[in-house]
Formats: C-alpha cells, sequence, structure tokens
C-alpha cells in the first residue's frame, strides 16, 4: 500500500515521501497517529501543491539567514576577564556569555546556534561558529584581553563602595 507520510519516520522516509508499506502498519500505526494519508489521486496533487509551498518558504528562510549571517560575519566581541601572567583565565567564557554579548548588539540568536566546542581558557582571538539553519553558518571573532588580578580586585572593592555609597530607595507615602 503506497502512503504519503506528512511526517518524518525513522527507517522510513522524509515529509511528503510517497512510501509503500504493508496495510496493518497503514492501520494501526501510521493513521491513527496522523504520520501518513493513503496516496491517492487526489491526495498526491494536494501532497505536491503542499511540497512546493514548503520548498518555497524553505528557500525564503534560507535567503534571510544567509542574510543575518553576511551581518553577523562581521562581528568582534571583546571581552576582559581576569588570568594569570601567562595567559590562562581564572575562568571560562562560554556560548551563555557569547549569547549575551551578541543579544546586546542587537542580534536574535538561540543559545542552540552558538557553537563552541569547549569553552575558551585563554587571553587571545579566538574564532565562534554561529548555526542559522543547517547549512547556514558563520563565524565571529571573540576577542579575550587579560585584566590583573590586583586591578581586578580594585575594580571590585570600588563597585562595592559605591554599591554601599548609594541610597537606597524609600517607598513613597
Amino acid at each position: 500500500m503506497q502512503v504519503i507520510l506528512f511526517q518524518t519516520v525513522e527507517q522510513l522516509g522524509m515529509q511528503g515521501d510517497v512510501v509503500n508499506v504493508a496495510a496493518g502498519y497503514y492501520r494501526n500505526f501510521l493513521g491513527p497517529r496522523g504520520y501518513a494519508i493513503e496516496a491517492t489521486e487526489g491526495n498526491l496533487r494536494q501532497s505536491e501543491a503542499k511540497r512546493k509551498k514548503l520548498k518555497a518558504e524553505a528557500e525564503k528562510q534560507v535567503q534571510t539567514a544567509k542574510a543575518y549571517a553576511d551581518r553577523l560575519a562581521g562581528v568582534k566581541l571583546e571581552f576582559a576577564e581576569k588570568a594569570n601572567p601567562e595567559g590562562r583565565l581564572f575562568g571560562a567564557i562560554h556560548d551563555r556569555e557569547v549569547l549575551d554579548a551578541l543579544k546586546a548588539q542587537g542580534f536574535d540568536i538561540e543559545r542552540r546556534q552558538v557553537l563552541i566546542k569547549e569553552p575558551i581558557k585563554a587571553v587571545g582571538q579566538h574564532t565562534v561558529r554561529i548555526r542559522l539553519l543547517q547549512g547556514v553558518e558563520t563565524t565571529i571573532s571573540v576577542i579575550v584581553k587579560a585584566i590583573a588580578v590586583a586591578e581586578a580586585a580594585e575594580a571590585e572593592a570600588e563597585e562595592k563602595a559605591e554599591a554601599k555609597a548609594e541610597p537606597e530607595a524609600q517607598p513613597a507615602e
């Protein structure tokens, strides 16, 4: 029996494919779950029209993603972190920090799109891959500068002093 798949079914086919299956498999599994429909002539025409529409939408998404990737390609992010004299960071820069810096610059990206194999743990220039869609990737530059430990401690002390010096807001009565 031939059926048209509405969803990708593992080890059977992709969405929109016409495949041969046993009648019982369709009747008991694919049909009731809404994964497939019988491949009649009318259903095949509708499926083909839907496939063309989905393909056009997918191409439009790819073009939009490529334009967005071009905007991202020139981005340079700078981080100032505590480091030892050899240039090793005391902490690390993860995908979350890169994501926050990109959002601060106005880019709308999800965390799963930032591809860092291992956290950045050294001073210097690094490249980070950004995958916008399957097949559409770009890289950005991440520049990590070292802050001496003494300077960092002084900056933290100044921040604490400023926080204590600010009067707490009194509720209006």
